[in-house]
Parts: structure tokens; C-alpha cells; sequence
């Protein structure tokens, strides 16, 4: 068995969880299992995270082995800095139980989008911080294979608190040179040569090169609603990166931060900068001298859009499509699917010009129409692009649509009632208010890490009551659908005739 690689006596204290701990309230979700914090039963003004894998039929021998590793790895880590520390380890019949260091200080993105002042000798310091650990690891021979910034915490809400990496679920040990085939991670943040299952150590400083870009501009380089579009632009990065570059945004971040991404980009493992090369670099260094400038202003809106945003949407439109059956949206669905012609599941300016064209032509469903100039597609586009992606996604496209069809007055069912509709099925205990729970709920049964809902409520809760009135719902889905539907030239859904 997978438990016995480990001498159970070197890491647990004699009984079970429940003889040494109190189980408190609810944290968050790892890459495998729920957070919570405890409470030491001698000392209960002593707080700590408990990390629980429930034993179920479903739990592989291979995810076994993950959890035993992973404690392998963190008491192989005791002592580095920036390190979240193992506490404690419990095995017993139902549940295995991590006990670790509590950060209180709360995630990277949080704490940076709570800031009055942002610069780039700030973004400098958690960089080198992130740089420091991982070379660390790299030494201690382990990777991560999972970095991003929901798996770096403040240890306490201090202003100069020492950063934490958490999270190891996915680590593994390695050694010089050996090359990895499984495909592991977060799509936003892997390498080119994680995609094509063959990487090693390198892949952690890609990582932190993409978490460094979004310090800096408050999205990630390559992003996309699909992971197909993300990994398509992982595999073209260099191209989009300069792209990126030219940009407003970029404008403001000087040219020594520019290079030491590139020098992290680098889509040739053998060439990207390891750890210790990029620590060795003049932004990063603890004797640099970074900007201390404040950043663009646009930055921390866009990150805590990059953050929070994508969750609350999908949850309000999933929602809001859910009133209508398959056969109401049978005619949309259809459109969306003829129009994404790469299959990428969103709809670029391209693939909307080269519908809106054939619908305008001589031989279109609507030839007496005038076809749309790329300036006015591209307008329609960004007033249906929720969070700035540069594509439109299918539930975005429904939204657009369907707003349009209830001004034309073509749904026998009224907005308002949809509306109402939509938020019933959120508050499932029907009390007029959605709570965390409810969407914590909601977040889940779509496959979304629920975590920091908590801030998702109080964005969006105009009152604050800690609760989304019916009200602040209606604020919020007819800001989503107005947006969308507004942008549309008149008639341009209605005569895309895309087959």
C-alpha cells in the first residue's frame, strides 16, 4: 500500500485529528480535497489549516500515493522560506488530514488589488520572493508543476508579511534532467512543453514569468475561455507577447521588466532563464532599482476583473440561459457553432467579419444590408467580451442574443420574469437573498474553484448585508445583457445567416 512508503510514527502525533484538534470553518479547495482551519485543542487561541482527502472508492491508488508524497515533500521543504510548513498528519479510517502553517494574510491578488498605491518595486519584491522559493525547491529537488497565484498566500496581513507557496498536491520529486510526460497544472499558466509532455524543472519558471506579467498588467498573457485558445497561444507565445507589449498598459512598465519576462517566456526551456539566472537580473535583484512609480491605473480594476469577474458571470448567465429549453436557443446554439470556424468554442473579429459578410453579400440572407467595417466589429465584439479577452465565448453570444430578441419582443416570456427565473434557481432555499453557500453551490456544480467567494458577495452587494438582493441581481444581469446586446449593430444577430 501507498501508506506504507511512509514510517506513520516519524509524522503524525499518537490518536486521531479529532484527540488533538477542533475543526473550524471552512477555507477553500486544494488540488486534491477541502481546507479548513483548526484550532489546537491544549491551546485554542493556536490556529492552523487542515488540508482533508475523504477515503472514497473513487480515490486512486495514484491519488493515494499523491497525498504521501506530498507530505514526503513538504517534510523534505521544513525550514525553506516562503514554504507553507507541514504541522501535522493524520491517517485514519475515513479521511487523511495535512495539518499546516495557517497564512492569514490572504491571496497575492487579493492583497495587491486592496492596495491605494501599486508599483513596480512592489511587483519586483513578491517576483524575487516567488524566484527565491522555487530555486529552493529546484535545490531540495522538487518541482511544483502548479503554480499560480491562488497557491501564494500572505502569512499575515502585516504590510512587509513574508509570501507563502502552498498547494504541493501536484509536486513531485525529480532529479537532473529527467523529463515529465503527464499533463499537469492550471491552463493559464503552462509551458509550451508541459502541452507537448515532455518538461522538466523549467516548467516552475514559465510559471512565475506568467504570474510576473499579470503583476504588471492585471491579465495573463495568454488567455482564452477555452483551453484549446489558451493553448494555441501558449504554443505561438512569442508573437503574442510582443503584441502585448505595444499595448497601452505596457507603456508604463519600463524596459528592464520587459526583458526579464521575455527571459522567462522563453518558449526554449534550455535557453529560459533558471531561478538563479533570473535573480541575478537588475529589476529583481534585492540591490535593483525598479520603478516606484505607481502602475497603469486600469491595472488593479483588471486584475480584480481577472480574479473574481469570469466566476460571478458564468454562474448569472449560466443561469439566465437555463430558463430557456433547448428548443428556444436551438437557432443560437446553431449560429454560435457555424460561426466558430477553428472549433476553439469562441468567436474571434475574423470568424464575426466573415459571417457578417456573407450575410450582407449578394447571395446572403440579407444582401440590401451593409456588411460591418472591422472597426464596427470589433466595437460589437468588446461590448460583448465580458472580461477582455478579445473573443466572444457561447454564453456571452447567448446573452447578446437573447437581450436582443426580448427588445423585439420575440420571447413570450417577459426580461423581468427571466430574471426572476434566474435568480430563484440560485437561491435554492428561497428567501430572497443569495448567500456564499448558495454559491459556493453553484460554483461547484459548474466545475469552478470556489474559492474567494466571500469577495465575489461584497462586490456585488450593493447594501452590504452580506447577501446579492434580488435587486443588486437585476443591476448585475442587466449590466451583462445591455452591454452585449447594445453593442450589436441593429439586426446584426438576426441576419447572420452563417450556413
Amino acid at each position: 500500500m501507498a501508506g506504507d512508503e511512509i514510517d506513520a510514527g516519524e509524522l503524525t502525533s499518537s490518536g486521531t485529528f479529532q484527540d488533538h484538534y477542533i475543526l473550524g470553518p471552512h477555507l477553500g479547495s486544494g488540488s486534491f480535497g477541502l481546507v479548513y482551519k483548526c484550532f489546537l485543542k491544549t491551546d485554542p487561541t493556536r490556529a492552523f489549516a487542515v488540508k482533508t482527502i475523504k477515503k472514497t472508492d473513487s480515490l486512486s491508488e495514484e491519488d493515494i500515493q499523491s497525498v504521501y508524497r506530498e507530505i514526503k515533500i513538504l517534510r523534505c521543504l521544513e525550514s525553506v522560506n516562503h514554504v507553507v510548513q507541514l504541522k501535522d498528519f493524520f491517517d485514519d479510517k475515513s479521511y487523511y488530514m495535512i495539518v499546516l502553517e495557517l497564512c492569514q494574510g490572504g491571496e497575492l491578488f487579493y492583497r495587491i488589488i486592496n492596495k491605494t498605491r501599486y508599483t513596480e518595486k512592489d511587483a519586483a519584491k513578491i517576483v524575487r520572493e516567488m524566484l527565491e522559493v522555487v530555486g529552493a525547491c529546484h535545490v531540495k529537488g522538487v518541482i511544483h508543476r502548479d503554480l499560480k497565484p491562488e497557491n501564494f498566500l500572505f502569512s499575515t496581513e502585516h504590510e512587509c508579511s513574508e509570501l507563502k507557496i502552498v498547494d504541493f498536491g501536484l509536486s513531485t520529486f525529480y532529479t537532473a534532467g529527467q523529463v515529465f510526460d503527464s499533463l499537469c497544472g492550471t491552463p493559464f499558466y503552462l509551458a509550451p512543453e508541459v502541452l507537448h509532455k515532455k518538461y522538466g524543472s523549467q516548467s516552475d519558471v514559465w510559471s512565475v514569468g506568467v504570474i510576473m506579467f499579470i503583476l504588471l498588467s492585471g491579465k495573463p498573457p495568454f488567455y482564452g475561455r477555452a483551453n484549446t485558445k489558451i493553448f494555441k497561444m501558449i504554443l505561438r507565445s512569442q508573437r503574442h507577447l510582443e503584441k502585448h507589449f505595444e499595448t497601452a498598459v505596457w507603456s508604463k512598465v519600463s524596459a528592464e521588466a520587459k526583458d526579464l519576462i521575455r527571459c522567462l517566456l522563453n518558449p526554449d526551456p534550455k535557453i529560459r532563464f533558471t531561478p538563479a539566472q533570473a535573480l541575478a537580473h537588475p529589476w529583481v535583484r534585492a540591490d535593483g532599482c525598479p520603478p516606484d512609480m505607481p502602475l497603469d491605473i486600469t491595472l488593479l480594476s483588471k486584475m480584480r476583473e481577472f480574479r473574481e469577474y469570469s466566476k460571478v458571470t458564468k454562474v448569472v448567465l449560466r443561469n439566465l440561459a437555463l430558463t430557456y429549453s433547448d428548443e428556444d436557443i436551438r437557432d443560437i446554439r446553431e449560429q454560435f457553432i457555424l460561426m466558430d470556424k477553428d472549433n476553439t468554442g469562441t468567436i474571434s473579429v475574423e470568424e464575426l467579419l466573415e459571417a457578417m459578410q456573407r450575410a450582407s453579400g449578394p447571395f446572403g440572407t440579407n444582401s440590401k444590408s451593409r456588411a460591418l467595417s472591422r472597426r464596427e466589429a470589433q466595437e460589437w465584439l468588446k461590448g460583448m467580451d465580458y472580461n477582455g479577452d478579445g473573443e466572444i465565448d457561447y454564453l456571452e453570444f447567448t446573452t447578446a442574443a437573447l437581450r436582443i430578441r426580448q427588445r423585439k419582443k420575440r420571447d413570450s416570456i417577459g426580461w423581468d420574469h427571466r430574471i426572476k427565473l434566474a435568480f430563484g434557481r440560485i437561491d435554492h432555499d428561497g428567501n430572497g437573498y443569495i448567500d456564499i453557500a448558495e454559491l459556493r453551490r453553484e460554483l461547484e456544480a459548474m466545475g469552478q474553484e470556489p474559492g474567494g467567494i466571500e469577495e465575489i458577495v461584497e462586490q456585488y452587494d450593493r447594501n452590504g448585508d452580506g447577501y446579492i438582493d434580488f435587486s443588486e441581481f437585476s443591476e448585475l444581469i442587466r449590466r451583462l445583457s445591455s452591454e452585449a446586446s447594445q453593442a450589436a449593430p441593429e439586426g446584426s444577430i438576426d441576419r447572420m445567416d452563417t450556413g
